[in-house]
């Protein structure tokens, strides 16, 4: 655990909680000199009635009701968090529920619904930003963040209707050695070259979500040095999603697939050797979430997170052994998860969950075909289920005027004295 940060996070809530207490003393005095002010005039009133003058109770009424409209704005924040259903950091929903409030994350997923905003958001901690600049009708989007060893950018648009946007990360090199009549080239795609792209739009009552994204896992070198040798070390993703967010009120769903390419291995020449790893998969999956207790300022959520990974591997020739592998699995995961989360004050938001994997069924078939004169063919299979770790996050908002402060911590409970803890802080800027 990073004591730096768990104590940068500390300071920073003591100050704004201490910060807060004098504008809550602050405004208990000014409600108590309010109220004695209304008492006076009511009282006031109630004697004019009593000696029939009522056409000057009217006037000190109207003066009286100016003053304080005119006083009210300076009272109150420019951006207040109205309710629980308000923006959050990208550690705010840890456990997947999809009945909880939006974040930073996900909106920059379901890009049109950043629409509208200006906003600057920060995450010092996971090396992430999002910039969001409204002028007329459209919203310009700038992301960076380190999801590999390179920064990846995201640039879009957003507007009512609709959102996209490009994801850019680049670690490419190209290499060139000549000596007289010899000459060798090569190119390094390095870990974490990404390019994809992000749309989408409403559907009326629902929402629809499409991300690509082609991305190198591994250095991936090709080389020409009179015997070209060229690997595959790549990632084709297809990520689509549709839900009905924009309708939903008791119970909220969300259903998806994910198509993954996982390209491994190296051409020399003729000759092509595919590593054991690469592999296509299709994973369907279905979330659902609802309040099951609800009041104006506090409530819990249940959910159920349903996905089911299909994953068929590539033939594998090992010559060693004259024997070709066919390989694949198949899962049924079922996540239940809990979460929870009460406004102390318009200020001030506490939330937490957990949430709980468990392998209903699980698959897994292989083939060994023999090559080899007199070579037999074998079979194999296994069936398991597992009851997974649960995870847990909790953590707080503070909101005022237009700032936001959230921490937060997760941890799998089943480690031994947190040693999985993982602290996470942001802040935003609303405008």
């Amino acid at each position: 655990m990073n004591i730096k940060l768990v104590s940068v996070v500390a300071a920073l809530a003591f100050s704004a909680a201490v910060a807060q207490d004098y504008d809550d003393e602050d405004e208990m005095d000014s409600e108590e000199t309010s109220q004695q002010a209304s008492q006076e005039e009511s009282a006031s009133s109630d004697d004019d009635s009593a000696r029939e003058e009522a056409p000057a109770a009217p006037a000190i009424d109207e003066a009286s009701s100016t003053e304080k409209t005119e006083e009210a704005p300076a009272a109150t924040p420019m951006v207040e968090a109205k309710g629980l259903n308000v923006l959050h950091g990208n550690a705010y929903n840890l456990v997947g529920n999809q009945a909880a409030a939006s974040t930073v994350g996900g909106d920059m997923f379901y890009l049109y619904n950043m629409a509208g905003r200006t906003m600057l958001y920060v995450e010092p901690t996971n090396e992430a930003g999002v910039l969001a600049l409204t002028k007329g009708s459209t919203t310009f989007l700038a992301g960076f963040d380190n999801s590999g060893l390179t920064g990846l950018l995201t640039a879009g648009i957003a507007n009512k209707g609709f959102g996209a946007a490009l994801r850019l990360s680049l670690d490419k090199s190209w290499n060139s050695d000549e000596a007289g009549n010899n000459k060798d080239n090569s190119s390094v795609t390095g870990i974490g070259d990404d390019i994809g792209g992000i749309f989408s739009m409403s559907l009326g009552e629902l929402d629809f979500a499409v991300q690509a994204d082609w991305y190198t896992y591994a250095y991936d070198t090709d080389t020409d040095d009179g015997t070209e040798v060229d690997q595959s070390r790549w990632e084709l993703i297809l990520n689509a999603e549709i839900s009905n967010s924009p309708s939903a009120k008791d119970l909220f769903w969300a259903g998806g697939l994910v198509f993954n390419r996982h390209a491994d291995s190296q051409e020399s020449g003729s000759n092509e050797r595919v590593n054991p790893d690469a592999r296509l998969s299709i994973t369907p999956r279905f979330n659902l979430g609802m309040p099951v207790v609800s009041a104006e300022d506090a409530r819990i959520l249940v959910g159920l997170n349903t996905y089911i990974p299909i994953v068929f591997y590539d033939e594998i020739e090992d010559k060693g052994n004259q024997v070709k592998d066919s390989y694949s699995t198949f899962g049924l995961h079922t996540v239940p998860n809990i979460f929870g989360e009460y406004a102390i004050s318009e200020n001030w938001i506490i939330y937490g969950g957990a949430s709980f994997d468990w392998k209903i069924f699980g698959y897994a078939g292989e083939e060994l075909e023999g090559t080899a004169a007199g070579a037999t063919t074998r079979e194999l299979s296994s069936i398991t289920m597992k009851t997974n770790l649960t995870n847990a996050n909790a953590g707080v908002r503070f909101q005022y005027n237009r700032l936001v402060l959230e921490a937060s911590i997760a941890d799998n409970l089943g480690s031994a004295a947190w040693s999985g803890l993982i602290g996470n802080f942001a802040a935003f800027i609303n405008f």
